[in-house]
Formats: structure tokens, C-alpha cells, sequence
């Protein structure tokens, strides 16, 4: 009688112990599940909105600082002319290399400052419920393993204003790629910014060769230096 008591006291602690893992498993899936489907995406979406501002921030700080240097157009360009006839546009590379590496410097610096403080989410967010997502205390979500390419370029654009004149127009064109680096994964944010950087009035025709380019890029591979 014993023995058959002990036998039965096994048998249901045995299904106790098998319906105990079977609930932590289900909890661990559904944790698992949580993670994946609704925290990650709001942490992947507030982090890639934070770096994009900071991005940008960086950018118009790096405009900023180069506007500061007092750039002519007549820095970047060298205009001749004969008889009032344009003969030849010639870039400055030396001014334009020496430029996009200071704007370059200027925002990985500014970068590397902003990327130090880390992105904050409220934890109401992880809800789900967008009426809560400002809703109890910050999480903090570091940034400290990105790291960022920026790409600087010029482009020049030509276009008509009036009888025998032209608009030359040279853009700053800035791409900040930046890399933020997660443990489940590497998230790649881009952030582009097109701005004026100066313009003038040429007068007479443009050399159709010059024409055909609307890169600055290009145009200093055609022109002889």
C-alpha cells in the first residue's frame, strides 16, 4: 500500500514537474515574441529617429562652420573670358579639397559628441499602446558602439536667367551613413542634406563642354588644371 502511495506521489509530481516546463517554455516564447515583435521595433524606430537628428544636427553645424570662412564663389571658381565670350570655368580643387575635408572633420567630431548620449524611450512605449508611450520612467539605450562615414561632395548646377546670362549654382552635397550596433543586430541609418553653397551670374555663353556636367566632381576631371 506504501509502495502504490509513493508510486502515485511520483506519478503527479512527475506531471506537476512536466506542466511546470511547459509553462516556462510557453512564457519563455512568449518573451521571446515580445522582444521581437514590439520592443525591438520601437527601440530600432526611436534610435534610427534620434540618429537621423543627430546626423543632421552634425551636418548644419559643418555647414555652419564652413559659411563662417567667408566663401566666394570666386574661391571655389576661376571665370575667363574673352571679348565678354566665356572661355573657361576652372574649379579650385585645392580650395575644394581643402574645404570638404574641413566640413568631413567638422562632422565626424560633432558626431562623436552627440553619439555619447544615449537615446531615451519611455517605459510606457513598450505597451504598445501609443496613448502610454510617454507614460513612466526612461530607459536609457546606449549609442556608444556607432560609428559613422560621411560622404562630401559638390555639384554644379547651370540654368538660364536671362538674355545671354547664366546661373552657376555649387551645392555641398553631405551623406552621414551612421552604423549603430546592437546586440541582435547592426542597423544602418542615412541621413542627406543638399545645401546652396554660393552661386553668380556668368555672362556670355557657356562652353557647351562645361554644359554637359552637372557634377563639380566632373567638371574638374574635364577642365585641365
Amino acid at each position: 500500500m506504501k509502495k502504490r502511495k509513493i508510486r502515485i506521489y511520483a506519478v503527479r509530481l512527475k506531471r506537476k514537474l512536466i506542466w511546470f516546463l511547459v509553462i516556462i517554455t510557453i512564457l519563455i516564447i512568449l518573451a521571446i515574441l515580445y522582444l521581437q515583435f514590439l520592443v525591438n521595433p520601437i527601440i530600432y524606430r526611436t534610435t534610427s529617429s534620434e540618429v537621423k537628428t543627430l546626423a543632421n544636427r552634425s551636418m548644419n553645424i559643418a555647414v555652419t562652420t564652413a559659411m563662417n570662412q567667408g566663401i566666394a564663389y570666386s574661391d571655389l571658381i576661376k571665370i575667363e573670358t574673352n571679348d565678354g565670350k566665356t572661355t573657361l570655368l576652372q574649379a579650385n580643387s585645392i580650395r575644394i579639397n581643402a574645404l570638404a575635408k574641413l566640413i568631413t572633420r567638422t562632422i565626424q567630431e560633432n558626431l562623436r559628441d552627440l553619439l555619447n548620449d544615449d537615446v531615451k524611450i519611455h517605459l510606457g512605449a513598450f505597451s504598445g499602446i501609443p496613448i502610454l508611450s510617454g507614460v513612466g520612467p526612461e530607459i536609457s539605450i546606449g549609442l556608444g558602439n556607432s560609428y559613422g562615414d560621411i560622404s562630401c561632395r559638390f555639384s554644379s548646377e547651370f540654368t538660364s536667367s536671362g538674355i545671354n546670362q547664366t546661373q552657376h549654382k555649387i551645392y555641398l552635397n553631405l551623406t552621414t551613413r551612421v552604423n549603430v550596433v546592437f546586440a541582435t543586430r547592426t542597423m544602418q541609418i542615412d541621413a542627406k542634406s543638399d545645401v546652396l553653397l554660393c552661386e553668380s551670374i556668368i555672362i556670355g555663353e557657356i562652353p557647351d563642354t562645361y554644359l554637359k556636367s552637372d557634377s563639380l566632381d566632373e567638371m574638374m576631371n574635364l577642365i585641365p588644371l
